[in-house]
């Protein structure tokens, strides 16, 4: 089973699954759980690592801002604050966060570190991503200021004894140059991990795990689990072999196509009928127009005929 896990505390954040993603493509493995459900003592029984504070859209002024318990701080866990984290972490260990007088920060900054565990490998200077509108107005007792901007006096804390840090800005994303050395900085450097976890591994974990759960219990076996188990006991190769389809679907697949026939079939029906009634309105109409030129044609003869009468009466009189 995996040894070695780092937990990512969720306080509403929108990169919390990306912070899991990044540990993980480290090759530490990472779970997620909601801020409000973890407790010092789980940490202690599950045997976390490290723990990593997720950002989130709230502000640490507000009293109904999510939190977390502030035992865990004290769990002796290393533990990586990132935006609303650090400024959490700050608020409960003693500290005090403002809003930024001189305005919100939000995307590609310049940051200037300090030599820390938390910074190795990087240069002094580096661009990273900012997204807050509090800042981190003075850290807690035995932090000190390990990163800054020229707008945030405070963009990284760090207490080294403690294993505790806090970061203003989002290591996990690709617009933070050197987030991935931090993050692997804390993992390997602070955390003491090792790279011993793949996909690989959690999905053979896994399989072993519901192995073990489900022993002994009965499990309900599909048609198609059925063929593929009938043709393994037959010895038949299943290499390049469609399963057979299930017997079920099948008839599912027939009442449809029934439907649809039916519903093809009626269509037709009321479209030829529509036809027969156009043609018999146009045939009436067509009858009615004859008739009415057969009537003015007998009208007009009948009124030649009276004409040429009169023009016989009148050749007499003369």
């Amino acid at each position: 089973m995996t040894k070695e896990k780092i937990l990512v505390l969720d306080f509403g954040g929108q990169y919390s699954q990306l912070i899991a993603r990044r540990v993980r493509e480290l090759q530490v493995y990472a779970e997620i759980a909601p801020c409000r459900t973890v407790f010092a003592e789980d940490i202690r029984k599950e045997g976390y690592r490290g723990i990593i504070f997720s950002g989130g859209p709230s502000s640490v002024c507000d009293s109904a801002s999510p939190h977390c318990d502030p035992a865990i701080l004290s769990a002796g866990v290393p533990i990586l604050g990132i935006c609303y984290g650090a400024q959490l972490m700050a608020v409960l260990l003693g500290g005090t966060v403002a809003k930024a007088e001189a305005g919100s920060e939000y995307g590609k900054t310049l940051v200037r570190v300090s030599e820390n565990p938390l910074f190795q490998n990087m240069p002094s200077e580096s661009a990273v991503f900012m997204s807050h509108t509090d800042y981190i107005e003075r850290p807690p007792e035995g932090f000190s200021v390990i990163a800054r901007t020229d707008r945030c006096p405070c963009a990284a804390m760090g207490n080294d004894g403690k294993k505790l840090y806090g970061v203003q800005f989002h290591p996990e994303v690709t617009h933070t140059l050197c987030g991935r050395e931090i993050l692997s900085n804390f993992l390997f450097s602070i955390c003491g991990c090792r790279k011993e976890w793949t996909k690989e591994d959690y999905a053979a974990e896994s399989i072993a795990r519901l192995h073990k759960k489900l022993a002994g219990k009965k499990v309900r076996e599909t048609g198609n689990m059925l063929n593929h188990k009938a043709k393994q006991d037959s010895g038949q190769d299943l290499k390049n072999q469609t399963p057979a389809p299930n017997a079920a679907q099948e008839e599912k697949k027939q009442k449809r196509r029934k439907m649809n026939n039916k519903g093809i079939a009626a269509n037709s029906g009321i479209y030829a009928g529509k036809m027969i009634q156009q043609g018999q309105k146009h045939h009436k109409q067509a009858c009615n127009a004859i008739d009415c030129q057969d009537g003015r044609a007998k009208r007009i003869t009948a009124v030649q005929k009276q004409q040429n009468h009169c023009h016989t009466q009148n050749c007499h009189v003369f």
